[in-house]
């Protein structure tokens, strides 16, 4: 298990995660020690992944490593959302039209950013 994150918002997205909906990260892959699941403990399913990787990979300009979530987002509608609003992006290493990527470095709000994780955990049910 890696908790290796830099990001505040990483953190306080964790701390979220564990007090409204009692998960606990999961490190499924020695080769990626800083991809963490969050998963629904009724249904299994996903809500959430957070990883590090190149903001290259999203289309930013820099070869520096970010903190990410994945999130589900409404069926469809992800890649209308994504790149229209500061921090979010066609979710990365997963369905661009199901998923968005958001980064973790404070440009959305922890309101924000809880609204959406909020929002992928009802559609993970």
């Amino acid at each position: 298990m890696s908790m290796s994150y830099k990001s505040a918002q990483t953190l306080r997205l964790l701390d979220y995660a564990k007090n409204n909906y009692a998960t606990e990260p999961e490190f499924l892959w020695a080769k990626t020690p800083d991809c963490a699941v969050l998963r629904n403990s009724n249904s299994r399913k996903w809500y959430g992944i957070i990883m590090v990787i190149p903001a290259n990979k999203i289309g930013i300009d820099s070869d520096n490593l970010i903190e990410i979530v994945n999130v589900r987002f409404s069926k469809g509608e992800a890649l209308d959302f994504a790149g229209n609003v500061p921090g979010i992006y066609p979710a990365w290493h997963m369905n661009k039209k199901n998923w968005i990527t958001i980064v973790l470095d404070g440009t959305l709000s922890d309101e924000q950013l809880f609204g959406l994780v909020n929002q992928s955990f009802g559609l993970s049910i």
